[in-house]
């Protein structure tokens, strides 16, 4: 019984995450089956070649997000592809 449980906190946890324009770097490392910091590395490296590289994020205050529809497409299209270097 607890297993179920779980997985229904898992899903309810996902649908959640999927609602929202933005996501924190953890939540789409998660979405994407990624360690924390690999996304951040990603996100390094967005910002570092101008968006040409690595994991779509913009800055909003003091904190990175992502925007979901950017990693729906980069998983449509197959782009989930990350050089942790």
């Amino acid at each position: 019984m607890t297993n179920n449980a779980s997985t229904n906190n898992s899903q309810a946890e996902s649908v959640v995450v999927l609602s929202k324009a933005f996501l924190t770097v953890d939540e789409a490392a998660e979405y994407l089956g990624i360690s924390r910091n690999t996304a951040y590395l990603a996100t390094k490296r967005y910002r570092a070649t101008g968006g040409k590289e690595g994991l779509p994020v913009i800055k909003i205050g003091g904190c990175l997000r992502v925007p979901r529809a950017a990693l729906e497409r980069m998983a449509r299209e197959g782009l989930v592809e990350f050089d942790a270097a």
